[in-house]
């Protein structure tokens, strides 16, 4: 028996399916989620810069919501696209999936440059694009001739509070039923110098805001907060 199924022994899905639920608020099978996760995302992606919290937390959230478009920036590798991708695939669902990233003459600590998209660009199902990640992904679905359009957004770009204050506030305006998910939202305390830039941001839209509940895997770095519109399914 190898490592993997001996760590996930007793549950063994042949097939990947949703399951539906009697409430209004978030559930997923858990159970099958673990299994997916370890069997068809970590060994393509890893746990690196998704921890396994983080990695269900993307999962659950597109199994549940079930967007028409997904938009997420801060391409890098892909790895975030690459999740969203696996998972529509093997649960059946029909999203399109657009990732943006910065230009190629804008300089930053962690440009990809050639390496870009390196996970998702063979794959025709995923849109790659460029420039500033809020304002080209809400043209880009202002185009789209899709009724009924239902948007979720990845915000894992620049992680400063200035600029997850103005993504957040353009999607709220723009897609007011949305579900965004923001990367690296951990707080901690001053003392730890840690930078709580996205954290702050959410924490004041959210006090203004009323109609998203927060669902978020901050035990530890680097931390996820979905925001996610009340009695939305």
């Amino acid at each position: 028996m190898s490592f993997l199924n001996r760590i996930i022994r007793g549950y063994n899905a042949k097939h990947y399916s949703l399951k539906k639920f009697s409430g209004s608020e978030l559930e997923v099978d858990k159970w099958m989620i673990s299994d997916f996760i370890l069997r068809k995302i970590i060994p393509i992606v890893g746990v690196h810069p998704y921890p396994l919290s983080e990695l269900e937390l993307l999962v659950s959230t597109l199994i549940w919501y079930q967007p028409s478009h997904v938009c997420d920036w801060g391409t890098h590798l892909g790895k975030a696209t690459r999740v969203f991708y696996e998972t529509a695939k093997a649960f059946n669902l029909k999203i399109h999936l657009i990732s943006i990233d910065l230009l190629e003459d804008v300089e930053h600590a962690e440009h990809p440059h050639e390496k870009r998209g390196r996970l998702v660009r063979h794959l025709p199902e995923v849109k790659l694009m460029l420039g500033d990640g809020v304002t080209t992904s809400i043209n880009f679905l202002k185009k789209q001739k899709t009724a009924n359009i239902r948007p979720m957004f990845f915000l894992d770009g620049d992680h400063s509070y200035k600029s997850v204050k103005r993504e957040i506030g353009i999607i709220g305006r723009t897609y007011p039923r949305a579900a965004i998910i923001v990367h690296d939202t951990f707080y901690q305390s001053p003392d730890s110098k840690y930078n709580i830039g996205p954290h702050r941001a959410i924490a004041e839209y959210i006090a203004k805001h009323r109609q998203y509940k927060l669902i978020q895997t901050n035990f530890g770095l680097p931390g996820m907060t979905v925001l996610l519109p009340k009695y939305e399914k």
